[in-house]
């Protein structure tokens, strides 16, 4: 298991929240810390997962071909 920070930039609304941690579920991504920033343009989504490598990598792959998130990458 590996701790990773991540950042995800969504679109400005609850739904691209949720569909993030439908992400998350699905790829079985224990999450241990989430801050969400929002403004009028975007939400922020600085996230602490904990998992595989493989399964890190596969959500932020997942994540990146969602219409609704602008941007997800790793920040370590």
């Amino acid at each position: 298991m590996s701790r990773r920070r991540l950042l995800v930039r969504l679109s400005n609304s609850y739904e691209a929240v949720l569909k993030l941690l439908l992400f998350a579920k699905q790829g079985r991504i224990s999450l241990r810390e989430l801050h969400l920033k929002s403004d009028d343009d975007e939400i922020s989504a600085e996230m602490v997962v904990e998992a595989p490598p493989e399964k890190v990598d596969w959500f932020v792959k997942k994540a990146s071909g969602s219409p609704i998130v602008i941007e997800c990458r790793s920040l370590e």
